[in-house]
């Protein structure tokens, strides 16, 4: 039988909301604070904070398994995960599955080292930990957590050994930035650990030597803000990496000069939250928005949680995604 003009009209439609629907940006997302210091000898904490990139609105999330801090998180397009940190009694390996569409928090695969102060990055499958302090040493070993499975494997060292530092890549590397060596010097090197092949190497060191930055990126570039030296004390500056030529140039700075933030992205902005700031000992859950168009700064909305400082961070909308 044949089909008429109403037939016809209908399938247009039906191809019209298939094309849009492919066309549609992915959603905005979230970034997520979890655990973290409430005091600078102790006070670890297991609470989440989610930060929405679309509306800049604030709630909590579900707490950590375990409360502990000065750790790093990285992300699948559906899943986060918190690795690692210090804890009351010591340093951990725990590692934190928070599943995004459902807030479900479930322990993962340990880490192969308990260790504070690791950085993080990874891609699609699979998230590098690497660096830290353990109870032994300064260490430059790597953890290579494949998602599919919930494995962990030892990935290839780090061309130095560091910690509480910062990482952020695309979707073929990540670049591990700053941070404190084994005999305590600050730092303004980096590591560049290439996901296929597993391959590490020194890279592009940043202009500014500190520890405890926060990180985050977009597509193509790296944000490393905020941290500690010892010569200008707390810092706002922000520095930018771009993945594809290994520069480093100057970003805009934050508001507020702050160590031992955490960051998290989607595609088009970063939210730093939390820190000590410059009055010793004085904590702070106050966010500030990074647009990378425009390289912008604003202040964001209060995290609901306490006022901590290195919180682990991840985004449910990772840039590189």
């Amino acid at each position: 039988m044949a089909r008429g003009r109403a037939d016809d009209g209908f399938e247009v439609m039906v191809m019209l909301r298939f094309l849009l629907a492919k066309q549609r940006p992915a959603a905005a997302g979230f970034g997520l604070f979890a655990g973290g210091k409430t005091s600078t000898i102790g006070g670890f904490v297991d609470i989440s904070d989610k930060y929405q990139f679309n509306n800049s609105t604030t709630s909590s999330g579900t707490a950590l398994t375990q409360s502990r801090g000065v750790m790093p998180g990285v992300a699948s397009s559906t899943i986060g995960y918190i690795g690692g940190g210090e804890i009351a009694s010591g340093y951990s390996a725990v590692v934190d599955k928070y599943t995004f569409s459902s807030d479900g928090v479930a322990a993962g695969t340990n880490l192969g080292t308990a260790r504070r102060g690791a950085a993080a990055s990874g891609n699609s499958t699979v998230g590098i930990f690497g660096g830290g302090q353990s109870s032994a040493a300064v260490v430059a070993i790597t953890d290579k957590y494949t998602y599919s499975g919930d494995t962990v494997a030892n990935g290839t060292s780090l061309d130095a050994a560091k910690f509480v530092f910062a990482a952020a890549g695309d979707t073929t590397l990540g670049i591990f930035a700053a941070g404190l060596t084994g005999s305590f010097v600050i730092t303004a090197t980096t590591s560049k650990y290439t996901y296929s092949g597993d391959t590490a190497a020194a890279a592009t060191s940043i202009n500014v030597q500190r520890y405890n930055p926060a990180s985050a990126n977009s597509q193509t570039v790296g944000y490393y803000a905020g941290g500690y030296n010892s010569s200008s004390g707390k810092l706002r500056t922000v520095e930018k990496y771009t993945f594809s030529s290994d520069s480093v140039a100057y970003g805009t700075a934050l508001n507020v000069a702050k160590e031992a933030p955490a960051g998290a992205s989607n595609s088009t902005k970063a939210i730093f939250a939390t820190g000590l700031l410059s009055s010793f000992g004085i904590m702070t859950n106050t966010t500030e928005v990074y647009t990378f168009s425009g390289d912008t700064v604003a202040n964001g909305t209060t995290l609901v949680g306490s006022a901590r400082h290195a919180p682990g961070s991840c985004s449910s909308t990772p840039a590189h995604l």
